[in-house]
């Protein structure tokens, strides 16, 4: 007989900048990491901004410049607008 293996859920988070439609940021969370949060944008969003690693998976490659407009919020703020932000439940092979 074949066990099979019991699927594997994660919440995924996801979002364009205000000015950069062309690139989309997303992150697979797994489900034990968002356990006691509220599943709300909102808090996925700040349990990102407070974890370091959370930050250089979701922005990869473009987290210097990240850090850089960041560094300046009142110059930049409108460039670091979050637009389409999105959580969902998806499956993911482990």
């Amino acid at each position: 007989m074949n066990a099979q293996a019991s699927p594997a859920f994660a919440l995924r988070y996801s979002f364009v900048f205000r000015y950069q439609h062309d690139r989309a940021f997303s992150i697979d969370l797994p489900m034990e990491a968002v356990q006691e949060i509220e599943l709300s944008v909102n808090a996925v969003r700040e349990l990102i901004a407070e974890d370091y690693y959370l930050q250089a998976q979701l922005l990869g490659d473009y987290l210097p410049r990240y850090e850089e407009m960041a560094a300046n919020w009142d110059y930049w703020d409108k460039n670091l607008q979050r637009e389409r932000e999105s959580i969902r439940i998806v499956q993911v092979e482990v």
